[in-house]
């Protein structure tokens, strides 16, 4: 798998925001030339789905600095020690954790102090964290009592913890 299959999703969405932003801004001004106010509320809601795909474009540029560039995904996403988790659209390479769904995600293991497992109430929901240095939280993995992923979590969470226990050790 490469950093291109995992944007695709992204890439796509970007387009289709683009297309509508695109078409409700034309509109507006073609509604407003004809005198028609309702052409003003489209160009307002045409320029916040406009920004909306602007902050998602920048987070994405973000997520590949972290990541060290798309260059560095790959080469990360194809070692033999990285493992895909279909389950929770997540791949664990030897130095990230790269989210899919529902928006592109890339959080750098040498960067953690530490991962938990938060478990609900009543032990029916399960969800693995990773926790930077100045204690912010990042929720990777969330799973239901009886969905069926209970093993993909474990296996996830035992890679997770190889990861942090190597650390220790060294």
């Amino acid at each position: 798998m490469t950093s291109d299959q995992i944007l695709t999703e992204q890439k796509n969405k970007n387009k289709t925001s683009l297309t509508i932003s695109a078409v409700l801004l034309i509109a507006g001004i073609v509604l407003l030339i004809t005198k028609q106010l309702i052409g003003g509320l489209f160009i307002v809601v045409g320029i916040i789905l406009a920004a909306g795909l602007y902050t998602r474009f920048s987070d994405i540029k973000k997520q590949l600095q972290n990541a060290g560039g798309e260059e560095n995904l790959d080469i990360q996403l194809s070692s033999e020690n990285t493992s895909f988790f279909r389950d929770f659209d997540l791949a664990v390479t030897p130095d990230l954790v790269v989210i899919q769904k529902p928006a592109f995600k890339v959080y750098v293991l040498g960067k953690m102090q530490k991962f938990e497992v938060g478990i609900g109430p009543e032990g029916v929901q399960k969800a693995l964290f990773l926790t930077e240095m100045n204690g912010t939280r990042h929720k990777i993995a969330q799973m239901q009592k009886g969905d069926g992923r209970q093993e993909a979590f474990d296996f996830l969470y035992e890679c997770i913890r190889g990861y942090f226990s190597g650390r220790q050790n060294t």
